[in-house]
């Protein structure tokens, strides 16, 4: 029975797919060597994007090279339990660093206009405001349901996220680690909306599918809503 989340599942299928059967995928576990993976790690780096990035070009990022060695070393160290091989050939690599791009905070000027912006979409205004107010990921925004929602206490059980799949499609599932489950007080103006927004109601989810209102909204429609808008960090500075 597989134990892992089902959007991790789909996450180790794309690398798979992706990254390492177009390198690895005709060798035998028995054959590879440590340097052969590190090789195939410094090829990945350099030409592992599946889709060229203006940016980037086809550079991987090195948090994902990172996710791939971590999944081939949990894989290898099963085959070493279970004795098709005798040792670890991921053990000695070397693996960039991971270099986050630093993250922007809003002051309260950018925050202010930022108010100002989503106010006038009448479909996203709700859910980028609870965005904003609590610090939810967009997949837990997007699987809250309104039984998460304390309508008296002004409080929100953080229980599911929505991801996607190797294929796009959409996945309901746990969230991101085990400590995602969790219950927050919300800001009582965030508390307030959703009591509004909970008198007209159409479905279970707080912020369904606005044309298939008994599926939850899809992360990455609000990530394409957010860019459509025009609302980026030198429209509110």
């Amino acid at each position: 029975m597989c134990s892992v989340r089902p959007n991790t599942l789909s996450s180790y299928t794309m690398m798979i797919k992706n990254q390492i059967n177009p390198y690895l995928g005709n060798r035998s576990i028995s054959s590879l060597t440590t340097q052969e993976i590190q090789k195939f790690y410094n090829t990945i780096k350099k030409n592992g994007r599946v889709k060229f990035d203006t940016k980037h070009g086809k550079q991987l990022a090195d948090s994902m090279v990172r996710k791939v060695h971590l999944m081939l070393h949990e894989a290898f160290d099963m085959a070493v339990k279970h004795k098709p091989i005798i040792s670890n050939p991921t053990n000695g690599t070397t693996l960039p660093k991971n270099n986050y791009a630093p993250k922007q905070v809003l002051n309260d000027e950018q925050l202010d206009k930022f108010m100002e912006i989503i106010k006038s979409d009448e479909k996203w205004r709700d859910f980028f405001y609870t965005e904003i107010t609590t610090g939810l990921r967009k997949g837990e925004i997007c699987g809250l349901k309104w039984e998460d929602f304390d309508c008296q206490n002004g409080t929100l059980k953080i229980r599911r996220s929505i991801g996607r799949d190797i294929d796009g499609k959409m996945l309901i599932g746990d969230t991101k680690t085990g400590n995602g489950v969790r219950e927050i007080i919300l800001p009582q103006s965030t508390a307030d909306l959703l009591r509004s927004r909970k008198k007209n109601a159409v479905s279970e989810w707080i912020f369904p599918n606005l044309r298939k209102p008994e599926k939850p909204i899809h992360p990455q429609c609000a990530y394409v809503r957010l860019k459509a808008s025009g609302i980026t960090t030198n429209k509110i500075s």
